[in-house]
């Protein structure tokens, strides 16, 4: 249904989004990451394309760039910094988020081919 949506309307972002949360749970990472990034370029006002990319850079096993396009959502979206913040660092305010949360990133198990075995 989304490849058929996606050939009538390639530049849509909400298809494209749909597609690379699909493709991240089928485990097929380079298409997810492919997806999500022309999302963010094209939606950036929307925090949870920045929270999917940062989830599959994750999975990908890229966790710099997964922490900095975390850190991005929440920077960017002061209106719902809270919920990001909460979701994204389980409440961890002491100034080293970032080191801590890499850490927490470098520390989660990784599948053999992605977020499904």
């Amino acid at each position: 249904m989304f490849n058929q949506a996606y050939e009538l309307a390639p530049d849509n972002a909400e298809i494209r989004f749909q597609i690379g949360s699909v493709a991240r749970l089928q485990g097929d990472l380079p298409l997810a990451l492919q997806h999500m990034s022309y999302c963010l370029e094209k939606s950036p006002e929307r925090p949870e394309v920045w929270l999917r990319l940062g989830e599959i850079l994750s999975y990908s096993r890229r966790p710099d760039e997964s922490v900095a396009v975390m850190q991005g959502a929440v920077q960017r979206h002061a209106d719902t910094r809270a919920a990001c913040r909460k979701a994204l660092f389980g409440g961890l305010t002491d100034g080293r988020t970032g080191e801590r949360l890499a850490k927490r990133i470098a520390a989660l198990p990784r599948a053999e081919h992605g977020p499904i075995s």
